[in-house]
Parts: C-alpha cells; sequence; structure tokens
C-alpha cells in the first residue's frame, strides 16, 4: 500500500477521536436543571396532599421584567434546585382573559412579574413585585420569619 492510500484512513480516524472526545465531554457535563412549572390548580391540589408551599407566578410573555426575571432568575442553577426542592411551582400567564381575571380577582394582582407564597391551605403568606438580584429573591425565599 503507498503512502497516499493512507490518508483517507488517517483523517476519518482523526475525525472520529474528535468527535467521540467531544461526545464524551457533553456527555459527563452536568445537566441542567429545569424548572417544574404546574398550572395553578394542579400546584395547590399537590400543596394540599404533601404539605408544601406553592410558589406562583404571574407573568406575561410581552413584559420586560418577566423576561429579566426569567433570564437573570429563574435561569441560575442554585435558584432552580432551591425552587424545584422547597416548593410546588405554578404558572399563571396574564396572556390568557381568564388568568387576568383570576389574578385581579382571587390574588389583588396588579403588576407583572408577581410571586406568591400560598401554604398548602392555599392561604397567601406573602409576595413580591420587585427582585433585581439573585441573592435578593433567594433571601425573600428563605425567611424564616414566616411559617409555613
Amino acid at each position: 500500500m503507498r503512502q497516499n492510500d493512507l490518508f483517507p484512513v488517517k483523517i476519518t480516524g482523526i475525525v472520529f477521536l474528535i468527535c467521540a472526545s467531544i461526545a464524551s465531554i457533553l456527555y459527563f457535563q452536568p445537566q441542567k436543571q429545569p424548572l417544574k412549572w404546574n398550572n395553578l390548580d394542579k400546584a395547590l391540589n399537590d400543596s394540599k396532599n404533601n404539605g408544601k408551599p406553592v410558589l406562583v407566578s404571574f407573568y406575561s410573555r410581552w413584559s420586560k421584567d418577566c423576561k429579566f426575571v426569567n433570564d437573570n432568575i429563574f435561569s441560575d442553577e442554585s435558584v432552580k434546585k432551591l425552587l424545584n426542592d422547597k416548593f410546588i411551582l405554578a404558572q399563571v400567564s396574564l396572556d390568557d382573559a381568564d388568568n387576568k381575571k383570576i389574578a385581579k380577582e382571587r390574588f389583588e394582582v396588579h403588576r407583572i412579574p408577581t410571586l406568591i407564597m400560598l401554604n398548602s391551605k392555599s392561604r397567601e403568606m406573602r409576595r413580591v413585585s420587585n427582585f433585581a438580584t439573585i441573592e435578593l429573591f433567594k433571601g425573600w425565599l428563605l425567611d424564616s420569619s414566616f411559617a409555613y
């Protein structure tokens, strides 16, 4: 076999090694944890059954503030872990007319984003509409002066 005949074999081997290396790196890289959002009724029912508090997020797709919270607060891995471990999560989109009515009449939500923490009896424990940093948000979530 001549030297020129081995060139395609060498190139194929190198490409294979590169692809295998990239696949290995991606396989062993830790996976990002998604937030487990439910609809409001399911979250309240689950809370009643297991005693965990519900964190309800009132949001809209068109809101810049909601996008900020989603991109800068809810995307943080430590926030995701805290939320998924300690709360049942519910999202209520105010892009829907029925949800707007629920937000205004039942929860008295006047601005978005608004997050409301409910105990397992669906009673409001506290709410927040303005937080700019992950640390402030986590502090609000973990404030031990409120009993579940």
